[in-house]
């Protein structure tokens, strides 16, 4: 069972006193509890998968927040950085050349361009070797045939969905990642809240880029899925703000994965949002 509940029931019973006395009856009564979920220990593929991912997130933080801070620095001395690529290839020569920096300053600024450098070569890699593994795993390729849904995105959703059986109806596995409204009711009042961020914070993440990429591609027309795409236009037309349209659409994604991973066949666009009733048999 997971950590969160143990400490919360020794916070609330024990007055936060963690002792193993405490920890120990803590433990039996949740395990007499029915409706708490318990947490499966991951494999070695699924662990790999998720040692990976997280890796390539750190190392996008570690190159973001090196070019910001490197911007900010270079722009209070009067050197304007441009947001291009090719600007970031030749910091260095701009860096050196730049005249109103003190000696002892451009050295050290050098150094933060070579550690950006540096990272976006390590996440380069870590992207190629996700790739690779991707090609060769029946689960990513299942994953991949959903529109929005790349390397990345399938094997995070390797690592952290273990038996898709166990997500009894197709609102659980949106909810398992945060992806549903939080429910407020009080008496006969009842209304819905933000998203419950809970869950994987990095799949989370990336579920919303993927929505956000197939609401622009619906947008322009270029979202190969009929079915999909009308919905979107909908949404658009009840004018629903971005961010509940991407977390709607993400959560979509989410309950097409888990159909996808239960039926074991690739994603169908034409089968796609056709009640079960109204299919063949076998579709």
């Amino acid at each position: 069972m997971g950590g969160k509940n143990v400490q919360n029931y020794v916070e609330n019973h024990f007055s936060g006193q963690k002792t193993d006395l405490n920890d120990a009856q803590a433990l039996a009564f949740l395990a007499q509890d029915t409706q708490l979920r318990t947490i499966k220990a991951k494999d070695v593929e699924q662990q790999k998968y998720a040692s990976l991912t997280t890796l390539r997130e750190q190392y996008i933080k570690q190159y973001r927040q090196t070019i910001v801070s490197l911007k900010g620095i270079c722009q209070a001395w009067g050197l304007n950085i441009s947001k291009g690529i090719s600007g970031k290839a030749r910091l260095k020569d701009l860096i050196e050349n730049h005249a109103a920096f003190p000696e002892e300053l451009k050295e050290s600024l050098v150094d933060m361009v070579t550690h950006a450098q540096t990272a976006q070569k390590a996440l380069n890699k870590i992207t190629k070797t996700l790739e690779e593994l991707a090609k060769s795993d029946k689960v990513c390729q299942l994953i991949q045939t959903i529109p929005g849904l790349g390397s990345i995105c399938s094997c995070r959703l390797r690592a952290t969905v273990g038996d898709i059986k166990r997500f009894k109806s197709p609102k659980d596995f949106p909810a398992y990642y945060g992806l549903v409204p939080r429910s407020i009711a009080t008496g006969h009042n009842e209304r819905k809240g933000k998203i419950t961020h809970r869950g994987d914070r990095t799949m989370r993440s990336l579920m919303v880029q993927a929505a956000g990429s197939l609401v622009n591609m619906a947008t322009k027309g270029k979202l190969k899925s009929k079915q999909l795409t009308k919905w979107i236009l909908k949404k658009q037309k009840e004018k629903m703000p971005w961010g509940k349209l991407v977390c709607a659409v993400a959560a979509k994604l989410l309950r097409i994965v888990r159909a996808v991973l239960i039926s074991n066949k690739p994603y169908n666009s034409k089968i796609a949002g056709v009640a079960k009733c109204s299919l063949p048999k076998g579709s």
